[in-house]
């Protein structure tokens, strides 16, 4: 699903559960279990090696989920295709222009 925005995201979910996973076997059940609960959406921070692993199994695996990599602050730390399934990354430096942008529309 390339080309996500935030709407999209939240449209599918009214939350984005954000998780750190040290154990790829961790990640199907839980995307399962947050599916199952109505949450389609799910954030994989990659900071762990267990990370892009387990984008690819909930990709995979769980129909229905739409899974990302979190918190992206290196360049060529996830690119696209270097994770097979993934849907969307959350990239920090626009999340600072996004801060910033709010800050100056009001006024500081």
């Amino acid at each position: 699903m390339p080309g996500l925005t935030a709407a999209d995201l939240l449209t599918r979910s009214p939350v984005i559960p954000v998780a750190v996973l040290d154990d790829p076997d961790h990640a199907v059940p839980l995307a399962r279990a947050l599916l199952a609960g109505g949450i389609g959406v799910i954030e994989i921070t990659p900071r762990t090696p267990a990370a892009l692993a387990a984008i690819s199994a909930i990709a995979a695996t769980v129909p229905g989920t739409v899974v990302g990599a979190g918190t992206v602050t290196t360049p060529g730390l996830t690119p696209p295709d270097a994770v097979a399934g993934q849907d969307w990354q959350r990239i920090e430096a626009l999340a600072a222009r996004a801060t910033r942008a709010m800050a100056d529309s009001r006024g500081g």
